[in-house]
């Protein structure tokens, strides 16, 4: 049951949605291109993200630096990342999702079309997903014997989680749950992994650390359904912007990103893990982003777009900036 507070915005011109998807670039017809264009590639920073970060822990940490395994951990997770949004787009559009949605905005929300488009059938889409998923099992051959026992559990976490996400019964992007699986398969648990591989231990202060990361790359999550709320509404898809309503989840949002300033800052003091010089750069990334969040209407398809570009070069960037300050500053 969706709260009282929820507010559906009324569906835009169509001709000014297919003016708006040709603006995202042209959709691939033939070849690779068009399996390339279905793992949704402007979101795999996403994946390379905390593996940069962990990985930047555990080799000042260790005091050596492991590159095979770090490239393999990413190759793994980039893979894993790719199959969860070809499955995404196969059950969005099994449930009527996808072809609902005139309110996205291409090319960050509303699925990479190539279903609806005609690019792909549902069963190529299907296969293709099911062989990325075959991906991070491969990179397995090497970092389980290599590593042992915590890659497998890792890795068997991390499926149970991505297919948890998006298929039934479970559905956990169904019950308000999305924004905290993302945060823990692009946060805290591939953080605390590639930290890991690199230094063969962890600590408070990694996890710390990985909140953070997890807290901006859920924000992506909670800002991108504000925009796909009606079509989510319409097939029972309870997010949290829906069960709380568009302006309550902005509000949740500048929140996250504040309290994930706030660790940072704990991580550069107390802690002293980062150099105080850290904090500078993710303080004016999230003051962009709150600013952009809190002034943004919801159906307002410019200021949500700003919104969504700041939140993404928040994620992006701080924790980027935060890696090299590990490093820097070591």
């Amino acid at each position: 049951m969706t709260s009282r507070s929820t507010t559906l915005p009324s569906r835009p011109d169509r001709r000014d949605q297919q003016a708006q998807d040709s603006q995202g670039g042209p959709s691939p017809a033939t070849g690779l291109a068009r399996y390339w264009h279905a793992t949704r590639p402007q979101f795999l920073t996403a994946s390379v993200v905390p593996v940069v970060v962990g990985t930047a822990w555990g080799a000042v940490t260790a005091g050596r630096f492991d590159p095979l395994a770090a490239a393999l951990f990413l190759i793994g997770m980039m893979l894993g990342h790719a199959a969860g949004n070809v499955i995404n787009d196969v059950c969005d559009d099994i449930s009527g999702n996808d072809a609902l949605n005139d309110g996205r905005i291409t090319p960050f929300t509303g699925g990479s079309r190539i279903i609806q488009d005609g690019t792909l059938s549902r069963r190529a889409m299907t296969r293709f997903g099911a062989a990325l998923l075959a991906g991070p099992a491969v990179t397995a051959l090497y970092l389980v014997p290599a590593f042992g026992l915590p890659v497998l559990l890792f890795g068997l976490v991390m499926a149970v989680l991505v297919l948890a996400y998006h298929l039934p019964p479970v559905k956990l992007n169904h019950r308000c749950l999305g924004e905290t699986v993302i945060g823990l398969t692009f946060g805290v648990l591939p953080v605390t992994m590639a930290g890991w591989l690199q230094a063969g231990t962890w600590d408070t202060d990694l996890v710390l650390l990985s909140l953070a990361v997890a807290l901006w790359i859920a924000n992506l999550l909670l800002v991108n359904e504000v925009p796909d709320r009606r079509a989510d509404a319409l097939v029972a898809k309870t997010t949290l912007v829906v069960a709380l309503g568009a302006r309550r989840a902005l509000v949740l949002h500048a929140v996250l990103s504040l309290t994930a300033l706030a660790l940072v800052v704990w991580l550069a003091g107390p802690a002293a893990l980062l150099p105080w010089w850290a904090v500078p750069v993710p303080a004016l990334l999230t003051a962009l982003a709150v600013a952009a969040v809190l002034r943004a209407a919801p159906d307002d398809r410019a200021a949500m777009t700003g919104a969504i570009k700041a939140t993404i070069t928040l994620h992006t960037l701080a924790s980027l900036w935060l890696a090299l300050a590990l490093i820097w500053g070591s």
